[in-house]
């Protein structure tokens, strides 16, 4: 059984019966409509290989039927075969002209019918034309004649000229062949009764079982001798149509009108799709490289990503590693260190007896103050590990801060005193409660002061400021007079072991850990610490802790 679909719109039942069973004979699957209306709402849902439409009908004519299935992009390539039982030749050409591919008798023979339904059927079902897309439209169609008679090539070439069609001849089968095989033509036109070879020869030889590829020609025989058996020849032979010499030559341009219209359609029609297509490859070719470049972007990617997951696993090691080489070193460190401390005071003191010789005296003392800053390094360097290893936590409490700084400062106060150095308590009144870990305030207040007393020369300047700002934040500011720090060296002494490398720096013993010690402490609090200073002026280190830790602030961290 076909699979191509074909609709008959009929409406003699009588008529529209026996076509149908012609043509389920044939294989087709056929579907009938009494009217052009019935027909038209069903196209959606049966969408034909072919139309077979009666011309006379009630309500939209078939002429008017054709129209509009041309002028739907969705029908426009279905071929019509318009049928009637008119005969004359206005109303054939009425057919034709509304875009009908073909125009039949309702007597015509039946196996004629059915080789037009094959022809006009084989004819859209071909392949996409070797004409080049920049030639196919808004030119002239070519036509080539191939007639014995002069008279006869003459007159239909001056007919066929006067059509707009660019008319080549030939007189004879060879001088014929050999020109229709340079290609580029869209329809030819041979006489059935030639010498040498006759028209249905070139017709078979010009029509073969059409190759993806291949052109696509339009073939009429034409013949003095206009018989049914010829017919059935010619269209056989693979013709698209069969036209007697003797018919109006307006029937014949109507005929050949009809199907350049269509074939020209279908050129389109085959045009666009391979447009299609090459665009459609093109997109997937595209969509090819960008997802291989997204694959090797993505390797990329997750190779840096493993690369980095491993940098940081080993730092991450060799920082654990470190922490826990400076922790256990710090403890092996200070046990010996205590007990070096405790007899270097014991000697100095006295307490088995006076040194009597002032040398011993002086070493004693050395032994011990070494000791003493040992002993803060070592502390120091404990702080700093268990900051990295993130071990700190909060003891935290609703403190006195003052109280709390004037306990720090009576550790380090009698040094500032041997300098000279003037002492400056700013302490705004009624304070409120700072809720805060107790041991690290008073570690972060006792690094700063210590490092303002240090680098600040005799008879300068410290000042402790405690207050609240506009904001509720709680302030603790350590300014001094001393000898200060280079703009670029800032950020430097914020960073662990950062001490400025300078000609007065070296002077003063440390590690660089008190600053970042300090700075640490007040971040696990949420605060900050900001540092100014003005070389040779002075510095200021500015504690701010958030308002949520002031007293009777909400919020309150748990």
């Amino acid at each position: 059984m076909s699979d191509n679909k074909i609709m008959i719109i009929e409406d003699s039942p009588t008529q529209a019966l026996k076509l149908q069973l012609a043509l389920q004979e044939e294989g087709f699957d056929v579907a009938c409509f009494l009217s052009a209306e019935a027909a038209l709402e069903a196209l959606n849902a049966f969408h034909p290989d072919l139309i077979m439409v009666d011309y006379h009908l009630p309500g939209i004519q078939g002429d008017d039927l054709c129209r509009r299935v041309r002028m739907n992009i969705n029908t426009q390539g279905i071929p019509t075969l318009m049928l009637t039982m008119d005969e004359d030749i206005d109303a054939q050409l009425r057919g034709l002209e509304s875009g009908a591919d073909d125009y039949v008798s309702k007597n015509e023979d039946a196996k004629i019918l059915m080789l037009r339904v094959h022809s006009l059927l084989r004819k859209s079902g071909k392949q996409a034309s070797i004409i080049k897309p920049e030639e196919m439209f808004f030119r002239k169609a070519r036509i080539l004649i191939i007639d014995d008679s002069p008279t006869y090539l003459e007159y239909l070439s001056g007919e066929l000229a006067d059509e707009g069609y660019h008319v080549e001849t030939a007189s004879n089968s060879t001088d014929g062949l050999a020109l229709a095989e340079k290609g580029n033509l869209d329809c030819v036109l041979i006489d059935l009764v030639m010498p040498e070879i006759d028209g249905i020869e070139i017709c078979r030889r010009l029509a073969p079982p059409q190759k993806h590829g291949e052109a696509t020609i339009i073939i009429f025989l034409i013949s003095a001798y206009e018989s049914k058996d010829n017919a059935m020849r010619a269209l056989e032979a693979g013709a698209d149509d069969f036209v007697g010499k003797s018919g109006e030559i307006s029937i014949l341009k109507a005929r050949i009108r009809a199907l350049l219209r269509h074939k020209f359609l279908h050129d389109q029609t085959r045009k666009l799709i391979k447009e299609f297509r090459k665009r459609e490859d093109d997109l997937e070719r595209l969509i090819e490289e960008r997802t291989q470049k997204l694959k090797e972007e993505v390797a990329v990617r997750e190779r840096a990503e493993n690369e980095a997951r491993e940098a940081k696993k080993l730092a991450e090691n060799a920082n654990a590693a470190k922490s826990q080489f400076l922790a256990n070193m710090s403890h092996e460190l200070r046990t010996p260190l205590n007990a070096i401390i405790g007899f270097a005071d014991a000697m100095r003191s006295g307490v088995n007896g006076a040194i009597a010789n002032e040398t011993h005296r002086e070493y004693v003392e050395n032994i011990y103050n070494s000791g003493r800053h040992l002993h803060e390094i070592i502390h120091d360097i404990l702080d700093v590990s268990s900051i990295e290893a993130g071990k700190v936590h909060l003891n935290e409490n609703e403190l006195d801060v003052v109280k709390i700084l004037h306990s720090a400062w009576d550790i380090v106060g009698h040094t500032a005193e041997k300098q000279g150095i003037n002492v400056v308590w700013d302490i705004s009144s009624k304070l409120p409660a700072l809720y805060a870990d107790e041991r690290l305030l008073k570690q972060a207040y006792l690094n700063i002061v210590s490092n303002a007393i240090k680098f600040t020369k005799n008879n300068g300047c410290v000042t402790t400021q405690v207050k609240i700002d506009d904001n509720a934040s709680f302030l603790v500011r350590v300014s001094d007079t001393g000898i200060g720090i280079p703009p670029e060296d800032i950020e430097k002494v914020l960073e662990p072991f950062g001490q400025v490398d300078s000609s007065l720096t070296r002077r003063h013993q440390g590690t660089g850990l008190g600053l970042p010690i300090a700075k640490a402490f007040v971040e696990l609090h949420g605060g900050t610490l900001e540092l100014t200073s003005e070389l040779g002026a002075g510095t200021t280190v500015l504690l701010k802790f958030p308002p949520d830790r002031v007293r009777g602030q909400k919020n309150r961290p748990r």
